[in-house]
């Protein structure tokens, strides 16, 4: 299909790690409520003005109707998404470091929700992880060191290495988007954002 019938997405953020890294191109196309069944990736509009969220489908809810959704490293579900919204499901992915011609495709339907049922193990078992780790990470020498302040990204304030986003200051506390960068990065905030991490 030719990419005019798609809509682009810019993905950024880590609730779909595992899936998609800040920096890859979602193509999209126009879903109806009706149309979308669980384990399909969505791009959301809801018609509160919030921002677009793109999270995966995990079951239906026959009344009132609605669509559950979560992202695939979150514990929680999302607010229900009611029939009335802006659907676009994701079809296509475009990596940030892969040749622009190159688009991978994206599970849908049981295929899909296998893939989120994988990912919300291995994101318990990271979890387990740095709950044992965060006693001894006094010990990772090599964790380098980012003194800079965050810098405003697509409505959230982001760390950036370079050109490499490595954190995100998210509801007072700093978020890394992968156990890599947290285990590579330590960042230093200024007073006056001063605050624990978050893993």
């Amino acid at each position: 299909m030719p990419d005019e019938k798609f809509s682009r997405v810019f993905y950024y953020g880590c609730s779909m790690t595992r899936v998609f890294t800040p920096g890859d191109i979602l193509f999209c196309e126009p879903v109806s409520f009706d149309a979308v069944e669980p384990g399909d990736i969505i791009c959301i509009e809801r018609h509160d003005g919030s921002r677009q969220i793109v999270h995966r489908v995990v079951r239906r809810v026959a009344s009132p109707p609605a669509l559950i959704t979560r992202g695939d490293n979150r514990d929680t579900d999302d607010a229900p998404v009611a029939s009335d919204c802006t659907l676009l499901r994701v079809v296509l992915v475009s990596r940030k470091n892969a040749p622009s011609t190159v688009r991978e495709p994206v599970s849908h339907g049981k295929d899909g929700l296998l893939q989120f049922r994988r990912n919300q193990h291995r994101m318990k078992l990271k979890s387990s992880f740095c709950a044992v780790m965060r006693h001894f990470w006094f010990l990772a020498f090599w964790r380098k060191k980012l003194c800079v302040a965050p810098v405003p990204f697509r409505g959230q304030l982001w760390f950036f290495d370079g050109a490499r986003p490595v954190a995100r200051f998210l509801d007072g506390r700093i978020s890394y988007p992968s156990l890599k960068d947290k285990l590579l990065y330590q960042v230093v905030l200024p007073p006056s954002l001063s605050s624990p991490e978050k893993d």
